[in-house]
């Protein structure tokens, strides 16, 4: 007779292969390591990075090291796409923060409500087919109805329980203690806010069981804009974060061991060592004028404007007050062109409604600075305009500088092992996931990718 142990588990793993054969959906997780350039997984070697679990995917499933983003090649525009399929001009999250002519200070507004997306996501269409919905961190989903169990991004690192009461209600007050103490015994100097989020949501996981969970993993873009692409301290935020990658995959796949596994980056990143002050170019040609000036913009009072921009890091898009003021848009264009033809200004191009409209961008920008590697827009408006500053990171180009590729890898039943992908577009991700979840996505604007191959192959064989 065989041990109780032996039969136990001999009854799980049937339940679990026959649960395999007749599936109609698998369960899916998605892990956005924000930031994540390629380099870091398919060069691990050449930066000394220990990442076990993200090489792991590579190998045991199928990736793709060239991901082209969207413009801007910022986190909140990215993350929608992730869940969309679409680009930010149709999706509706053009930039990490609205454009609001009347605000003065930089960062004190940003997109976090989901009502502002405008197509369907990966949350609501997996809710309508009947599927459990989790997030943890996910950026623009404030407010989100259709994920079930939702711990926002406005939330993470706040203290305010005006701002938490943003979170699913009675899902803290039952997941709250088990994920505090982990969360306490997990802090460390580089990623304590990951801890955090992995924390909740392993809770969510092991409590709710969901189908589709949307975890939002930050620090290494944090160390990143602090110290440059490949700095020590990267390297230690990534090394943490490939524990979470693991703890994450193992509590999930106990749930379901043919789940898939999902990590993917919203944008590249690269060195930065110069500005270009734009407002300061706008303010000196007469394109905004102030009651008074300081420092910065945001220490100014305006007067008057022709034209302003939002600055994204290595892009920026450009407004005019009056849109249908020809006169004002060419004298725009001139003044923009001008700055162009310098070289020593660091601008790569300047985009025009039309290309705009060819990358996806926001269709209310009349304009876009695109920046060279290497600068970045600033609201300075003192001194040169073109000045040094201490090196760092940043992101927010135009996706097509290089740096800016992101990363893809998806583990799981019936996905090849070792598939190499080549080169793909981040719209799409969202219609693959979908695919997994077992229910279409005709709203993306590019089909799911040809990985699940294998599991195909053998349902074919099997007729």
């Amino acid at each position: 007779m065989l041990p109780i142990a032996c039969l136990f588990f001999a009854s799980v793993f049937f339940s679990a292969a026959l649960a395999a054969e007749n599936r109609d959906h698998q369960k899916v997780l998605l892990l956005s390591i924000d930031g994540l350039k390629p380099e870091y997984v398919f060069q691990a070697d050449e930066y000394g990075l220990e990442i076990p679990n993200l090489r792991k995917m590579v190998a045991t499933g199928a990736s793709a090291k060239d991901v082209k983003g969207v413009l801007p090649t910022s986190t909140f525009p990215g993350h929608i796409t992730l869940i969309t399929g679409v680009t930010p001009a149709k999706h509706g999250v053009y930039h990490n923060r609205p454009f609001d002519p009347a605000a003065r200070v930089s960062g004190k507004r940003w997109d976090w409500l989901a009502e502002h997306i405008q197509v369907p996501t990966l949350w609501n269409q997996a809710a309508e087919a009947g599927r459990t919905t989790a997030g943890v961190g996910w950026p623009v989903s404030v407010g989100a109805s259709d994920i079930h169990y939702n711990i926002p991004e406005r939330v993470i690192g706040s203290e305010s329980p005006e701002v938490w009461s943003v979170v699913t209600p009675g899902l803290i007050k039952e997941i709250g203690t088990k994920a505090r103490a982990r969360i306490d015994a997990g802090e460390v100097e580089f990623a304590k806010a990951d801890w955090e989020r992995t924390s909740y949501a392993l809770e969510i996981i092991d409590a709710k069981k969901p189908d589709l969970i949307g975890v939002h993993l930050a620090a290494a873009d944090s160390m990143q804009h602090r110290h440059g692409p490949f700095s020590k301290e990267t390297i230690a935020a990534l090394e943490e974060i490939d524990m979470m990658v693991g703890i994450l995959t193992d509590a999930f796949r106990a749930t379901d061991p043919g789940a898939i596994v999902c990590a993917a980056s919203d944008h590249g990143f690269t060195s930065v060592d110069r500005v270009l002050r734009i407002d300061a170019a706008f303010e000196r040609a007469g394109l905004i004028t102030f009651e008074s000036i300081g420092k910065t913009y945001a220490d100014s009072e305006i007067g008057d404007w022709v034209a302003k921009q939002l600055p994204a890091g290595g892009s920026s898009p450009v407004f005019l007050k009056d849109p249908d003021d020809v006169d004002a848009r060419e004298r725009v264009r001139k003044v923009l062109n001008e700055l162009a033809a310098d070289s020593a200004n660091g601008i790569a191009a300047i985009l025009e409604r039309e290309q705009i409209a060819a990358l996806g961008g926001n269709p209310d920008a009349d304009f876009w600075i695109d920046l060279v590697s290497g600068f970045i827009a600033s609201h300075h408006l003192d001194g040169s305009l073109v000045a040094p500053r201490r090196t760092s990171g940043t992101h927010g180009y135009s996706p097509s500088l290089s740096e800016m590729n992101s990363a893809f890898f998806i583990t799981g039943e019936g996905i090849p092992a070792g598939l190499n992908l080549g080169s793909i577009d981040m719209r799409n991700i969202a219609p693959t996931l979908a695919k997994a979840l077992g229910f279409g996505f005709p709203s993306a604007d590019l089909p799911a990718l040809d990985v699940f191959r294998a599991l195909e192959e053998t349902a074919g064989n099997e007729n």
